[in-house]
């Protein structure tokens, strides 16, 4: 199973380090998604393209996304080909700068969207928006991944879900890193200083000389006639 996670410049909505440890430990995969205004074909330039994938590129960097899985953008509208040229193009291709050597860029949107940006070699994941409406879309056969009926909750959750279906079985997934491994704090031992000084050896030595100028057997102990002897010799 997978699921997907949002990069943004919504620190509220995105993907945490806590979130992506738990998907790791349900099994789950995860895709990642940036979106910032997707649904505005005045967003879609080259400066925010170039805006966008720098703040993606930080994100999954931050998190341990495994370099070669993909980043998708969305293209959140039904695009006419004059706005993709336009538009969608070049914010594309500014993202594809950025990203270049470090992560594979994909899109969501129409099948006009990504049958333009793939044969412009843009993209290399493609993920077929829901709207099948939109220009291209009816027809569009080669998504690795299908979004199906939006805003259901098929599965009893209790929430509204967006269910997709992966075509392909590469479609640019990830698993998230596990999470750190406390290292055990080790628990001081406490020290007993007397029992350091009776510990050592010129400690002991000292001790066996002054049992020998009284008399007493030269053991390295102080035992009560040794102490008799030191409280003697004080008084002296």
């Amino acid at each position: 199973m997978r699921i997907a996670a949002v990069y943004s410049f919504n620190s509220g909505k995105n993907l945490s380090l806590a979130e992506m440890h738990a998907l790791r430990a349900a099994g789950l995969d995860i895709v990642t998604v940036f979106e910032a205004g997707g649904n505005l074909v005045s967003t879609f330039t080259e400066a925010n393209g170039l805006r966008e994938g720098a703040s993606a590129l930080a994100q999954a960097q931050a998190l341990g996304q495994p370099p070669g899985t993909a980043i998708f953008f969305a293209v959140d509208f039904d695009a006419t080909q004059s706005q993709i040229a336009s538009n969608v193009i070049p914010y594309f291709r500014a993202v594809n700068e950025i990203l270049s050597g470090s992560y594979a860029v994909g899109a969501y949107g129409s099948g006009a969207v990504l049958q333009t940006l793939s044969i412009n070699g843009l993209i290399k994941y493609k993920w077929l928006a829901g709207a099948s409406g939109w220009a291209g879309s009816r027809t569009y056969s080669t998504a690795d991944i299908t979004q199906g009926h939006m805003d259901v909750d098929p599965y009893g959750f209790g929430f509204n879900i967006d269910p997709d279906v992966a075509n392909t079985a590469d479609y640019g997934s990830w698993h998230g890193i596990p999470a750190p491994v406390p290292v055990p704090v080790p628990v001081p031992v406490p020290v007993d200083p007397i029992a350091q000084i009776l510990a050592n050896a010129n400690f002991r030595d000292g001790v066996r000389l002054f049992q020998l100028d009284n008399g007493l057997q030269p053991d390295g102990l102080i035992g009560r006639l040794t102490l008799t002897a030191i409280g003697k010799a004080e008084k002296a």
